[in-house]
């Protein structure tokens, strides 16, 4: 233990005697304390930016440690052994209904692309076991049917994960009831003692009407889509030959037959948008001539984004989530630059709120939140759009609305609540334990509210609704000629049969009013997906585990469709 040296006395006898001094300060310097002792009483003193920063990141990964571990005590592990179609997944679907959390409609959609897939398993197992077994045809014709059948891809990424589509399904509907109805395959099926198959298979190819029932494909003729592209206007048609010719062949796939990158709009029930909403088409043309429609200018070519309350969660910070939605923007809306404002507390907009009297959620006024966004949009902005993880209502009579616009003033505000996938059970935490009326102008309610996790589906989901909305105001309809995200939808299972980007028609749209090169636009959302995968050193490796990078696992079917296309673009 060092003694402080007293003042005055020898040490400053000592320091006045000139030519003595510096072999006194020579030696107090041997009682100072060392670089390591000061950093370890005074941490933040002696540290540099780089070893802050560092401090910061490893105190970041020691909380998430220490939460899960917290988590995994808490946690009771089961484990099931048995052969496959054993009832292990059925045993565990099976607990989730007797303890009260039944699948509700979302839920059970879910289950549609795996049945689908397993339908199509099935009958290409039987159709393998005929041959196998020597098993003659009830009806030669069906070899070209099985052959079918035999030849349908399995390579596919859905596919590989057990899941196929419905537009896909119904293509192979009609060869499956074929084969399901004859005589071979039924002998087949009935000698399964000999080979494994799925237990439901029977249930579902006895009830392949059910499975295709109240779907509808919305198949336009080759000539309606080329002129929904086109147009039959001398003028535009002349715009769209002077475009460059690998953008052309790129377009030119919204009216071939048998595109693989531009698929019809598949309707799975009566609840879709389409079917419950009818509205007017809206092509090229009249999308070109509409007086109405907003144009950026040099002078207003900003979209800005207005975050509101809270978006980060303990890994991912709200300064993390708006600059993947800023980047994904920028790269959509391709030569447009996308600016985020401060984020603002919802305190600060004076909008009304109240309790979901079913969902039991708080919720804030649509209608005064655009009201705010009035006040606040710049100067230089085409739009201005409001975000939030808090759910919205516009009216008291209302149950709740994912979004509100004002297109004739460039304004929106968009709300990313209910596409937390936790939103519609019991256990759902922005749930209120007790609800009660609330003070009008008591906004400590939404301190410390709970925020979700930013999942890769929930970024998924943020960035179609964020790129959807504002796509309106430019003035592009919901789209009613190819699957596209600008496609209306009526419920979050519809919302999330949505693709990422635009049709053919809905993209020539969108490059007439911004003016970009179709193959560059493609590159930067390429880019986005992209961004975090390549060159990352085991640091940052180490931060992805953790959560603290962008997370595109969702984008993964995404992502190979914009290289299909750009295959297309650059041939």
């Amino acid at each position: 233990m060092c003694r402080r040296p007293r003042r005055g006395g020898r040490w400053a006898a000592a320091a006045a005697r000139g030519g003595r001094s510096l072999a006194v300060f020579a030696k107090m310097a041997d009682f100072l304390p060392s670089r390591s002792a000061l950093s370890g009483c005074f941490p933040g003193c002696l540290l540099t930016s780089t070893e802050a920063e560092q401090q910061r990141k490893s105190k970041e990964i020691d909380k998430c440690l220490n939460r899960e571990k917290t988590y995994v005590k808490r946690l009771v592990k089961i484990l099931l052994l048995g052969a496959g179609e054993s009832g292990k997944s059925t045993f565990l679907k099976q607990m989730r209904i007797i303890h009260g959390q039944d699948w509700d409609r979302t839920a059970r959609e879910e289950f549609r692309a795996t049945i689908y897939s397993n339908v199509i398993k099935g009958v290409r197992v039987l159709v393998d076991a005929r041959e196998k077994l020597h098993i003659p045809w009830g009806n030669p014709d069906n070899q070209n049917n099985g052959d079918k059948m035999m030849a349908f891809d399995t390579r596919s990424t859905m596919v590989a994960q057990g899941m196929v589509e419905t537009q896909v399904f119904l293509q192979y509907l009609p060869a499956i009831k074929s084969l399901w109805a004859d005589n071979g395959i039924q002998h087949a099926y009935d000698r399964r003692r000999e080979f494994q198959l799925g237990e439901s298979v029977k249930y579902f190819l006895d009830n392949l009407d059910k499975l295709g029932e109240s779907m509808k494909v919305i198949k336009h003729s080759e000539q309606i889509l080329k002129t929904a592209l086109i147009s039959k206007n001398t003028q535009l048609v002349k715009l769209y030959e002077n475009l460059e010719s690998r953008e052309k062949c790129l377009l030119n796939e919204a009216f071939q037959p048998d595109s693989v990158l531009f698929r019809p709009i598949t309707l799975h029930s009566e609840s879709d948008w389409i079917s419950s909403h009818p509205e007017p088409t809206q092509d090229f043309e009249q999308f070109y001539n509409d007086p109405y429609r907003s144009r950026p200018t040099s002078q207003k070519s900003a979209i800005y984004v207005q975050p509101i309350g809270s978006f980060g969660d303990t890994k991912v910070s709200t300064e993390d989530y708006m600059k993947w939605l800023k980047d994904y923007c920028e790269a959509f809306y391709y030569g447009l630059s996308v600016k985020i404002l401060e984020p603002v507390p919802v305190s600060h907009t004076s909008c009304a709120f109240r309790v979901n009297e079913y969902t039991c959620n708080l919720q804030i006024h649509a209608g005064d939140l655009l009201k705010y966004l009035k006040k606040k949009k710049p100067e230089d902005a085409f739009c201005i759009v409001g975000i939030t993880m808090i759910d919205l209502y516009p009216r008291e009579s209302w149950n709740f609305v994912f979004g509100q616009a004002s297109l004739t003033e460039g304004m929106g505000i968009f709300s990313f609540a209910r596409y937390d996938s936790d939103f519609y059970s019991a256990s759902y935490k922005g749930r209120l334990k007790r609800v009660k009326k609330l003070p009008s102008a008591d906004y400590s309610v939404f301190d410390g509210y709970y925020t979700p996790v930013i999942s890769s589906l929930l970024l998924l989901r943020s960035c179609k609704t964020l790129t959807h909305e504002i796509g309106h105001i430019f003035g592009l309809h919901h789209c009613q000629w190819l699957q596209c995200v600008m496609q209306g939808s009526n419920h979050l299972e519809e919302s999330d049969r949505r693709p990422l980007d635009l049709c053919p028609i809905c993209l020539r749209k969108l490059q007439s009013a911004i003016g970009f090169h179709i193959v560059e636009r493609y590159q930067a959302l390429l880019g986005w997906m992209d961004e975090d995968r390549s060159g990352m050193d085991a640091e940052l490796r180490n931060e992805a585990t953790m959560g603290l990078l962008k997370p595109v696992e969702a984008f993964k079917e995404c992502r190979e469709w914009v290289l299909k296309c750009l295959d297309v673009l650059q041939k």
